[in-house]
């Protein structure tokens, strides 16, 4: 696939280019995303980091999934990376870390791309929080939101306020705010605050974190990821609350989920070439370019069995 991201300043974009070769855009695809971002910078809203007018450019990635990152440059330096899956492609089937085989609601820390690798997935993020952070797999961690796979709940919310995404055997999906009925979920993550509640901005211009969201189109038949970078000048300044939901507003979205952010922000594709490939820009421990080992991700497989 283009690489869109082709910057050649800051940490991440030496580290990607070093460990697999810099695949440059193409000139037509350059034009298109220098004149979104100048759009985007110029757009004069109450936080100029957030969209304009100019709807996403969605490209084809994989059957059902779509993808779309933009890049403003400048004092208000952003990049955003989303992602638009058919939740009616009857190809896909949803994946979510599975539980522990003791019990209980500790696993092992896991990095997103290794969890791309073992679970065979299309495409993976990462999603409800949890504690302690580690540098290293394999580590134990404890869920701390709600998690869900194949029909097994092994954690559950500890705050009745925490939203979370519910998704069925049939991947039909829904956000919501506890008390939820577990009964029919087949896969569940769990994230903080919801950001769009039927369409509205339920958002706080709180601190400018990194950001790992999700979003539900209002017909129900598409979901969104979306991940914005952060505490990274220059290059990334990380986004509110309420501006991450304007960025899932403009995707096409009517409800959206703060899912775990920070150094966790994570979203990873497969290239059946080199391997899983970090879309955005990760930084854990003050370090751009790497992944921070987290407790749950969901990631979307093909389905063999259809």
């Amino acid at each position: 696939m283009d690489e869109l991201d082709k910057d050649m300043n800051g940490w991440c974009g030496l580290m990607r280019r070093a460990a697999r070769g810099h695949r440059p855009v193409s000139a037509g695809g350059e034009v298109a995303l220098l004149a979104l971002a100048l759009l985007l910078a110029a757009c004069g809203r109450p936080e100029p980091m957030g969209p304009g007018a100019a709807p996403p450019q969605w490209r084809a990635l994989f059957p059902g999934i779509q993808e779309c990152s933009v890049t403003i440059h400048g004092a208000q330096a952003l990049r955003v990376h989303a992602l638009k899956i058919d939740l009616r492609h009857p190809g896909l089937k949803f994946v979510v870390t599975p539980p522990p085989s003791g019990g209980g609601a500790m696993v092992r820390s896991m990095r997103v791309s290794t969890f791309v690798e073992r679970f065979h997935c299309l495409v993976a993020i990462n999603a409800t929080p949890f504690g302690p952070e580690v540098d290293r797999e394999g580590r134990p961690q404890v869920v701390s939101g709600l998690a869900a796979a194949d029909g097994k709940v092994y954690a559950r919310p500890p705050n009745n306020t925490w939203g979370v995404l519910l998704i069925g055997r049939d991947n039909g999906a829904r956000i919501a705010t506890p008390p939820v009925d577990l009964a029919k979920v087949w896969n569940a993550v769990g994230g903080f605050g919801l950001l769009l509640k039927d369409g509205v901005n339920v958002g706080a211009k709180d601190a400018r974190y990194p950001r790992t969201a999700v979003g539900l189109s209002r017909d129900g038949r598409w979901m969104y990821w979306l991940v914005i970078d952060g505490h990274q000048p220059n290059f990334s300044i990380g986004a509110s609350t309420w501006t991450t939901a304007r960025w899932l507003q403009w995707l096409g979205a009517w409800q959206g989920l703060n899912l775990d952010g920070g150094g966790s922000s994570t979203l990873v594709v497969a290239d059946g070439k080199e391997g899983p490939v970090v879309l955005n820009c990760p930084i854990n421990s003050g370090i751009p370019g790497t992944q921070r080992p987290v407790a749950v991700c969901l990631g979307v497989t093909e389905d063999t069995a259809r």
